[in-house]
């Protein structure tokens, strides 16, 4: 049996956490949706919106559309060189960093 060796890996910041405003075409009302550390449960980040079908049910139109806004570039999945000033080689945000094993 191995250990795993621990490495840091970049990643876009939106990886991490990501926060956005939808507004309903409908209504006009606004919801807020995020991606990010939860509380409880079977996983460690996952998606919340504030309107009532996600409340309910958890699944809502507004996470669909939040989920093709966030960039979500990750090294270990998508490695390329790194860009200069440590940005996302993807969307030019700011990067994150995570602690992977292997």
């Amino acid at each position: 049996m191995s250990d795993l060796t621990i490495e840091t890996a970049p990643v876009c910041a939106t990886v991490l956490l990501f926060e956005t405003t939808i507004v309903s075409s409908r209504t006009g009302e606004q919801y807020r949706v995020s991606f990010g550390p939860v509380e409880s449960g079977p996983v460690q980040n996952d998606w919340s919106c504030t309107c009532k079908g996600w409340i309910y049910n958890r699944r809502c139109k507004h996470v669909d559309g939040a989920k093709l806004l966030r960039c979500g570039w990750n090294h270990e999945l998508e490695p390329r060189p790194m860009p200069e000033g440590r940005v996302c080689p993807d969307c030019g945000g700011p990067l994150g960093f995570l602690r992977v094993g292997i």
